[in-house]
């Protein structure tokens, strides 16, 4: 997970995305990605 946390802030880092679209079929798996970048 906090691979994926990094390559999200990275991403933001270097292209401003701060909006990513997750399939319904992954939305439980994703939370905990979410969680952590809550507030960042």
């Amino acid at each position: 997970m906090s691979r994926i946390v990094d390559e999200l802030l990275a991403r933001r880092a270097r292209f401003g995305l701060s909006y990513h679209v997750v399939s319904d079929a992954d939305l439980e798996r994703f939370a905990p990605v979410v969680a952590e970048l809550a507030g960042r």
